[in-house]
Order: C-alpha cells, then sequence, then structure tokens
C-alpha cells in the first residue's frame, strides 16, 4: 500500500492560526487568490502533501520535467 508522504520544511509557532484554502474550481479563481495572496505577503511554505488519494496526474514544468500532484501549505504572521 502506498502512503500519504507529508514534507515539513518549517514548523512555525502559530497562535490562533486561520486556515484560507484555494482551490482549483471553476476558473481556478480560489486557487489564483490563494497563489496570489502567498506572493503578495510574502508567505513561507511550511508544508507539502502527497498522496495517492490526490488525482493521477503529474505538472508538467516549462523545461519539460513532471512533477506528482501535491498539496501545499504556507505560513504568514502578522
Amino acid at each position: 500500500m502506498i502512503k500519504t508522504t507529508i514534507i515539513r520544511s518549517k514548523k512555525p509557532r502559530l497562535k490562533d492560526p486561520i486556515l484560507i484554502e484555494g482551490l482549483p474550481g471553476v476558473g481556478h479563481v480560489g486557487k489564483l487568490v490563494a497563489e496570489h495572496m502567498v506572493a503578495e505577503l510574502g508567505a513561507k511554505k511550511i508544508m507539502e502533501i502527497f498522496s495517492p488519494h490526490f488525482p493521477p496526474q503529474v505538472i508538467v514544468e516549462d523545461d519539460g520535467t513532471v512533477r506528482l500532484v501535491s498539496n501545499e501549505l504556507y505560513a504568514y504572521k502578522t
């Protein structure tokens, strides 16, 4: 059985955290807004999740390499 893999790059101390989720729905609006917030706020990636329960897809990069679909979590402190 293939297991879910979680890669933690940082473990910030969070007080009263709020999760904002950006899903790729119609027009990818939610995903685009989440990506914009990460860029504008300078949020740091704290975790990446790979799971056999995600769609069986890969992302083709500009240089022709591929990477697995994953979920990324970012943290930003005000």
